[in-house]
């Protein structure tokens, strides 16, 4: 619960115009549970700005637990999560163009130019090492935005365990409600 609430949160917060639509904690084939979200109005190139946002997205999931349940508490669920941050990532640097230290050289064209084939091949150590630092940069970034937003973070795993499946409704609601007893518990904090 804690993971998924993790997503659900990061998706809200980052793409506020795509929410999450359903979050449920039942597994269903591979997944352990799952976070849909509404799509935006039509079709967005990816940015710089989304790419990353949508990599913290990702890597919510994991965040949340490493937050919540501490480091030992970190499971395993978030493997697809990680393999899907990372594909966008090395993508965005050795192929879309949009890191500075690749800037416009795509590793896939130069590949097919040198015969190697398109997709084949290793990549090179700075790629991954690149690859790796923007990870690492992305889940500091996460892991401050949950850190800011526990009180939400925590309410929204009860009400997940409490009510599961949550659909867009519960969702609006829910956070509504978190939200409004999270700020009144910060101004009891502040002798408010």
């Amino acid at each position: 619960a804690v993971h998924e609430a993790g997503h659900a949160l990061a998706q809200r917060v980052h793409f506020p115009d795509e929410p999450p639509t359903q979050v449920s904690i039942l597994p269903r084939g591979r997944a352990l549970g799952f976070v849909e979200h509404a799509g935006g109005e039509g079709y967005r190139d990816q940015t710089l700005d989304r790419l990353c946002r949508a990599v913290q997205v990702l890597l919510a999931g994991r965040a949340a637990e490493e937050l919540v349940l501490g480091p030992s508490g970190v499971t395993a669920g978030c493997s697809n999560d990680l393999e899907r941050a990372t594909a966008l990532l090395l993508q965005s640097e050795s192929n879309w163009g949009l890191d500075s230290q690749f800037g416009i050289l795509s590793l896939s064209g130069a590949a097919r130019g040198l015969g190697a084939g398109a997709g084949r091949g290793d990549l090179p150590k700075e790629a991954i090492d690149r690859a790796r630092e923007w990870l690492l940069r992305q889940q500091r970034a996460v892991l401050e935005l949950l850190h800011d937003q526990q009180a939400a973070l925590e309410g929204l795993a009860r009400l997940l365990v409490e009510r599961e499946p949550l659909y867009a409704d519960d969702l609006a609601a829910g956070f509504a409600e978190i939200l409004s007893n999270a700020g009144r518990g910060a101004g009891r904090e502040k002798g408010e």
